[in-house]
């Protein structure tokens, strides 16, 4: 078993993040990059070098002091949908949904055409599974507002599968999806794709059911059935980093590494803390020879969170790698010194 082999069966990791999506919420696409304070619909007053701080100091992950200065700035600012945008955010990143929920109206009180404020108001009553209907129309509001072609793709998804959820009479997509991945977990693959077939025929939209079938039949050997799903997943969701690294592997088992490397950079370019996709990335770049790139690949993917197992073989590449580049950077000053005398 090679190390790529390794990397995506033990424990069975690619399962495991498969079950770990949420049905249709879609968790990865909650990220704080996606969520930017700064609202281009906001018409409310803030003062600009506080509110900046309080944004710099949530993206770096500070939440309680994040949450102090957004205090301070809703006192001083109060008609600042902005403020009340931020600040329901960290609410959300210290699992305080409720108050999170009072902030977010407020921001749409103060600017009632904040598409942010609805999506993410719609994800904590999606979350919650009792306001359900709330949060599609939450989300058509948004998907009417959002300007960006990525998010009104995802909004168009989400809002195809929770409408899935208000079905009185049989099984849904999400249903059957989940089932599947019960079933898969189990062992049983064959009735595990039968169920995403079930679902996508139910739902066309559910680009998690195409990504899951994807799974199964790369796995089975049927690489054009799993490049055929996965391209199918990201037509409908074309920002799901985890469709690209998954296509990618099956590029490479098909002996196309020039599209195996295409997928990997768009995915790490899509998503910057994905270990896997800086991972495999560094993988080819090493096998090209590159191995100055190889090294910042293994050495960023290092830097993401990813069970230990993972940093295992992460740290094995860049160990390997590592004398190659300080052999690279020995060279270097001769290059230095040439190119000053051309001068």
């Amino acid at each position: 078993m090679n190390m790529t082999t390794t990397f995506l069966h033990a424990g069975g990791r690619v399962l495991a993040a498969c079950m770990a999506m949420c049905a249709c919420s879609m968790v990865l696409f909650w990220g704080l990059e996606g969520r930017s304070i700064a609202s281009e619909t906001d018409r409310g007053q803030e003062s600009p070098s506080l509110v900046e701080t309080a944004e710099k100091t949530l993206e770096q992950g500070q939440y309680q002091q994040a949450l102090s200065l957004y205090n301070s700035a809703a006192s001083a600012s109060p008609g600042s949908a902005r403020v009340f945008l931020g600040r329901g955010t960290v609410y959300e990143m210290l699992r305080k949904p409720q108050k999170a929920v009072k902030d977010y109206e407020k921001a749409l009180e103060l600017d009632a055409g904040n598409y942010r404020a609805m999506e993410n108001l719609a994800g904590i009553h999606e979350r919650g599974g009792k306001k359900i209907r709330e949060a599609i129309e939450l989300y058509r509001r948004a998907l009417g507002l959002d300007p960006r072609p990525e998010w009104k793709e995802n909004l168009a998804v989400w809002i195809a599968m929770l409408e899935t959820r208000l079905e009185e009479h049989g099984p849904s997509a999400v249903q059957l999806w989940n089932r599947g991945n019960v079933s898969l977990a189990k062992g049983d693959a064959e009735s595990a794709e039968k169920m995403f077939t079930q679902a996508i025929e139910l739902n066309p939209l559910l680009f998690q059911a195409f990504f899951s079938r994807g799974l199964i039949r790369r796995e089975k050997g049927d690489l054009k059935g799993a490049i055929s799903d996965f391209d199918q997943c990201l037509k409908r969701s074309p920002s799901f980093p985890g469709g690209l690294v998954q296509r990618g592997l099956a590029y490479e088992a098909m002996g196309r590494a020039d599209q195996a490397l295409e997928d990997f950079k768009r995915a790490a370019e899509l998503d910057c803390t994905n270990a896997e996709a800086h991972y495999h990335l560094g993988r080819l770049w090493e096998e090209n020879k590159e191995y100055d790139r190889a090294f910042q690949s293994y050495r960023t993917a290092l830097k993401q969170k990813s069970k230990p197992d993972i940093r295992s073989l992460i740290s094995q590449r860049l160990s390997s790698v590592r004398p190659k580049v300080r052999i690279s950077e020995r060279a270097k000053p001769e290059n230095a010194v040439e190119k000053k005398r051309l001068w």
